[in-house]
């Protein structure tokens, strides 16, 4: 009998740059076969001739592993423990008939989440067959801009002459067009 060995499992990070930009990074470093590495994909997924979302997957395979709403938010599944319970996993799905694969509850977020606050119920309410983290990030800083003001988080102008002018200040000089527009 073997023993499994750490290093199995995957890793998002989510960052915000100085211009409110989200950055969702990811590696897929799963232990899947070598063969299987060759058929990693991004497909875009289209409804009625206009694109819901992209997704990363592997060829064949229903779930989606990564996945990006356009101007709404981004999400990946990272692993939670090392080897999983794949019996166990079985024994759920087979008796818990309102348990979802992770990776097909990923793939239903994408198709019918309207928005980053949709996607964060859905994916944190939904019964599953096997334990799993979701990193999720809005498409922008601006879901949550209140919070960089300039005297606990974020950008603080270097001149102002009182409080509300350093707020003003902070703001039109910490956060980029597109969050700035919103």
């Amino acid at each position: 009998h073997g023993k499994q060995q750490g290093g199995n499992m995957c890793t998002s990070i989510v960052a915000r740059q100085p211009d409110g930009t989200i950055v969702h990074g990811r590696n897929l470093d799963w232990n899947i076969p070598a063969q299987l590495r060759n058929f990693v994909m991004t497909i875009e997924f289209v409804q009625n001739g206009k694109q819901v979302f992209t997704g990363g997957t592997i060829v064949g395979y229903m779930g989606i592993l990564t996945g990006l709403k356009p101007g709404q938010f981004s999400v990946s599944i990272d692993e939670r423990g090392l080897g999983g319970d794949v019996l166990g996993n079985i024994i759920e799905a087979l008796t818990n008939s309102k348990s979802l694969q992770p990776s097909h509850l990923l793939r239903k977020t994408l198709m019918e989440a309207n928005n980053y606050e949709e996607a964060v119920q859905m994916l944190s309410t939904a019964p599953l067959i096997a334990p799993v983290y979701y990193i999720i990030a809005p498409a922008e800083a601006s879901s949550n801009l209140s919070r960089f003001d300039g005297v606990r988080y974020g950008h603080r102008a270097a001149e102002y002459r009182d409080l509300l002018d350093m707020y003003k200040k902070s703001r039109a000089e910490g956060f980029g067009t597109e969050v700035k527009r919103r």
